[in-house]
């Protein structure tokens, strides 16, 4: 649009530049040809391989995209029409558009920072609570063609009491009534056999977490773009009831293919006995994905192949956040089922599990507030500045980081990434550890 109206004239064809899933690639350890350097708040990448061969090679693809634009091109003229006189007549503030989408705002910070974006638009809305916005899967309901939220918003009601019984009519419907009464009565709810079920489990227990990362430009050789690859799991086991819990782990810090290593080091540690517990569906994808390309690539682990089949395909995996979890509510979880948003709630809730023995290290309180357990995980210093990793993004991050990134060839460095992602990765598995037993006490 804008070449169009700068050029008159001018005939413009439209293309993406993206990368082909289908592609494989014929170089290996193709992130390592990348170097980056850094000046000052300037970031510069120079490229070390073949060039010729990165191009033949068909990673990326030309797409024609002028159907697509032409779709979308009305709107952004709307739009670019609507923000003309902030740049003509000079900046103010747009009237705000409150409604659903409001509810990802990255400017919704849960403290009282003055800086609150959020609140600049919604005022003294922004400090009803319970919010609207927390109903577990608001965005589901739907008043004629348009979002429930939405008419609500607009009608000055946004707390989570203005929802009305009537409209609750989805698959959803049951969550959120318990979510809106023990919200209201400050409770927290269990289903009356959530204990009964955990408890009929299969000893050993054990609690498993993966972190795993799908970058663009493939690790290895033979590989697609976005394909899988493992590089780090934690496990959490209690052989038996009453029995000491132990922990194993193990984590990549090699260029080789880690995913054939990583599901060998697993099978070394949960066997094939007992219950394999998960916070998601993530950990039996990523075995199924691992299982694939053992086939796909020839690779000589049949043995490994079939057992990762049949862990996937068995009965051994439980998955806590669909078996247990969606039964389960507390009123601090608000709208979430994330192991971010259940954790602080029964770690709040829950003074005998703050003592145990295997939890007590991250019990702690700033200011008089109890701590987060993962806002207890200590930063180091890497570079000029503190790090710590709290989430999975941050985990890929500070895996790329590791391997590939500006530091990878100094030891230290390395050593410091390497212990944050083993701190997380460790404190993901004792969280559901943590959840589980404060279910079954």
């Amino acid at each position: 649009m804008v070449l169009e109206r700068a050029c008159p004239g001018m005939e413009v064809e439209c293309f993406l530049l993206v990368p082909d899933k289908t592609a494989v690639c014929d170089l290996d350890l193709l992130p390592t040809q990348f170097s980056i350097r850094r000046n000052g708040r300037q970031v510069e990448v120079d490229f070390s391989g073949d060039a010729d061969a990165l191009r033949a090679n068909g990673l990326l693809r030309l797409c024609p995209v002028d159907a697509e634009v032409a779709l979308v091109v009305g709107e952004v003229e709307d739009a670019a029409a609507a923000m003309l006189p902030f740049v003509v007549e000079g900046p103010r503030k747009a009237p705000p558009r409150k409604g659903y989408v409001c509810r990802g705002c990255e400017y919704r910070v849960k403290d009282d920072s003055p800086r609150n974006g959020f609140r600049e638009c919604w005022e003294a809305q922004a400090d009803v609570r319970p919010s609207l916005l927390d109903l577990y899967q608001l965005g589901r309901i739907k008043r004629a063609d348009a979002l429930l939220a939405d008419d609500l918003i607009q009608s000055g009601r946004v707390s989570l009491f203005d929802v009305p019984d009537r409209a609750l009519t989805t698959s959803y419907a049951g969550r959120q009534r318990i979510q809106i009464a023990h919200t209201r009565a400050g409770s927290e709810w269990r289903p009356a056999d959530l204990r009964s079920t955990l408890e009929r489990l299969a000893y050993p227990l054990h609690f498993v977490d993966f972190e795993t990362s799908r970058i663009v430009l493939p690790y290895h050789r033979g590989m697609r773009p976005y394909e899988q690859v493992a590089f780090q799991w934690s496990c959490h086991t209690l052989d038996a009831p009453g029995a000491e819990l132990r922990h194993a782990e193990w984590i990549n810090l090699d260029d080789g293919f880690p995913n054939v290593r990583f599901a060998e080091a697993l099978r070394a540690a949960i066997g094939d006995r007992g219950t394999v517990l998960t916070w998601s569906h993530h950990e039996k994808t990523t075995l199924s994905d691992i299982a694939r390309q053992i086939a796909d690539y020839g690779l000589p682990h049949d043995d490994l192949r079939r057992w990762l089949d049949g862990l996937v395909g068995g009965p051994r995996i439980f998955d806590l956040c669909t078996h247990a979890l969606h039964p389960y509510f507390h009123p601090d979880m608000a709208g979430s089922v994330s192991i971010k948003a259940v954790l602080p709630a029964v770690w709040r809730a829950d003074a005998a599990l703050r003592e145990h023995r295997w939890f007590r290290d991250h019990r702690r309180a700033e200011d008089g507030v109890l701590l987060d357990p993962y806002q207890t995980l200590p930063p180091l210093g890497i570079y000029d500045r503190s790090e710590v990793v709290t989430e999975g993004t941050g985990a890929m991050r500070a895996y790329q980081e590791m391997l590939y990134g500006e530091g990878r060839a100094n030891p230290d460095i390395k050593a410091a990434w390497r212990d944050l992602l083993l701190q997380y990765c460790k404190l993901d598995t004792l969280a559901m550890v943590m959840i589980w037993k404060h279910w079954t006490t």
